[in-house]
């Protein structure tokens, strides 16, 4: 009997393992081509994912074949036909606060990996401070916390969608090793580096 209640945490601290999502638990199919990549884009069900994923795949400087990927509930359940997940954004509307708590659950739902130059949190709003009810010093707390970096997005104008995906896919690009001189750690050290030159300023 004791061995059997030992064993018992065990198997679910695996199960929580096999279950959190990671850019390394799959190989890239060849299939695909050199320069592809997946992007999954995570929100609660009120957050408009659709354009994010729109502006992503009409990009002009999109130079890779890009598979966009839709989730409204995290972790994702198990798929063998997924391909591997090469960066998330996950997404804010500052105008629920229910999905700021969606992004703090998925965020720590992900492999540690991810927050090594492989996601972003992508927030949405409307140019409009009183129909807020998620504040800067939230979001700001949030992206801080998981240590990646947040994209503004004005969701009443297209360029605002372009900018972020402009932004998103640059970090795609790196996450997919299409730049072979540049990775996300690097990345990371440039941008602390520009954090800690801000601040002293």
């Amino acid at each position: 009997m004791a061995a059997r209640k030992a064993a018992a945490p065990t198997a679910a601290a695996a199960a929580t393992a096999a279950a959190r999502l990671s850019p390394f638990d799959k190989l890239p199919s060849l299939s695909d081509g050199p320069k592809h990549a997946t992007v999954l884009i995570l929100g609660s069900g009120s957050v408009d994912k659709e354009s994010c994923a729109r502006a992503l795949l009409s990009h002009s400087s999109l130079s890779m074949s890009l598979n966009i990927r839709i989730s409204s509930s995290f972790p994702l359940k198990p798929d063998d036909t997924r391909p591997r997940i090469d960066y998330v954004a996950v997404a804010v509307d500052v105008t629920n606060r229910d999905s700021l708590l969606f992004a703090k659950n998925a965020l720590g739902e992900l492999h540690p990996s991810f927050y090594l130059g492989r996601s972003c949190l992508l927030v949405l709003h409307d140019g409009q401070p009183a129909h807020a009810s998620v504040s800067s010093e939230d979001v700001d707390r949030l992206a801080d916390f998981f240590d990646i970096p947040r994209y503004f997005c004005n969701t009443t104008l297209e360029r605002d969608y372009l900018l972020a995906a402009d932004k998103i896919l640059r970090g795609v690009a790196v996450a997919c090793g299409h730049h072979p001189l540049v990775t996300c750690c690097m990345l990371k050290s440039v941008e602390y580096e520009r954090v800690c030159l801000t601040r002293t300023e």
